[in-house]
């Protein structure tokens, strides 16, 4: 994957927040992730892309097991947060179940999309 040659999203906003640098995000997630942004045609700004096991929200999430977390996809890269406006979001999760994210999360300050493999957690929303 080559970040110069991915239109929408940059390596910055993608990168761990720990301190760490790392940007490992799984590379079906970031063409989800641009096929889905052509179709909702205005920008996402990303508030937390790749976490790496080091991550505080990701030690914090080994340490209880959640029903739409499994412990086996912490630091894969396969999901991201945005703040989506509250007038847009019914479209943007719309959009995101068109797009076939399997991981749909709504919340006061955004929206949580990631593509976990289908199994017995997936596919969900919340």
């Amino acid at each position: 994957m080559s970040w110069p040659y991915l239109p929408y999203f940059t390596e910055d906003e993608m990168r761990c927040s720990c301190g760490c640098g790392r940007v490992n995000m799984h590379p079906d997630t970031m063409s989800r992730m641009v096929r889905f942004r052509k179709d909702w045609d205005k920008g996402i700004f990303i508030t937390s892309g790749f976490r790496c096991l080091n991550h505080p929200e990701e030690k914090k999430k080994s340490e209880i097991t959640t029903v739409h977390r499994p412990h086996y996809m912490d630091g894969r890269g396969r999901a991201f947060d945005s703040p989506i406006p509250p007038v847009d979001r019914h479209r943007y999760v719309e959009l995101a179940i068109q797009h076939e994210w399997t991981g749909i999360g709504v919340y006061p300050w955004g929206i949580h999309l990631d593509d976990i493999p289908v199994g017995r957690f997936r596919p969900v929303v919340w």
